[in-house]
Order: structure tokens, then C-alpha cells, then sequence
């Protein structure tokens, strides 16, 4: 699959809601076409969930097929990251409803996981 910008990706956003599909095409083909060997997998894919955050609320639509990807592929190490998680909370899902990934303790996880999704969109 042909890398694309990351930097451009979340400029889709520009769009406004009919950008919503393309985003999360992005995000599917960069979880069912993983390349865990390349440094730079996953980038895509948080930078599509920036570009969602960026359309909220009306990206909320777009909740139902992005926890079905966590589920299907909570294996990848993207879905543990705070950014992916951020965008889950910041288009309405609960923010306890995933265990805090290693290294941190619930509090702090709750604090960066706010802090992120509040600033998604940046």
C-alpha cells in the first residue's frame, strides 16, 4: 500500500463530515494491511483518528466502526496507544473502558487520556 502524508491525511477534515468515509477507510486499510515492521505504521492510522476529532461531533458516527476495528485488531500496539484511545473518548466512548496500557497507573492514564483528546484536534 502506497504511504500517504501524514501530515495531509487530517487536512481531509477541511471537508467536513463527507470526509468521514475516506477517514476511516484510511484507518481500516491501515489496520487489515498491517506493517508492524515499518517505524512508521500506525501514523496513518492516528493521523485519520486527528483528522475525526477535527469533525466532531459529527464524526461520532464513525464510533461504532472504529471500536469494532479496537476489537478486531487490540492486538496491534496503535490500539494501545494514548492517541487512538483519545479519539475513542473524545467521540463519546467512556474513558474507564479500557485498562490503562502498561506503564501507567489509572490517575495518570485518565490525565493524559483527557489531556490528548482535548487537544486532538490541534
Amino acid at each position: 500500500m502506497a504511504r500517504l502524508s501524514t501530515k495531509l491525511i487530517p487536512r481531509l477534515a477541511e471537508e467536513g463530515p463527507t470526509a468521514i468515509p475516506k477517514l476511516l477507510r484510511i484507518i481500516e486499510n491501515g489496520f487489515t494491511q498491517p506493517d508492524t515492521q515499518n517505524p512508521l505504521w500506525g501514523k496513518e492510522i492516528l493521523s485519520a483518528s486527528v483528522g475525526l476529532c477535527r469533525i466532531r461531533p459529527k464524526a461520532k458516527t464513525a464510533l461504532p466502526d472504529l471500536l469494532r476495528l479496537h476489537a478486531q485488531y487490540s492486538n496491534l500496539p496503535v490500539t494501545q496507544s494514548i492517541e487512538w484511545r483519545a479519539t475513542l473518548f473524545a467521540l463519546g466512548h467512556p474513558i474507564d473502558a479500557f485498562p490503562p496500557p502498561p506503564g501507567l497507573n489509572g490517575i495518570n492514564y485518565r490525565i493524559k487520556l483527557r489531556h490528548q483528546s482535548n487537544h486532538c484536534a490541534n
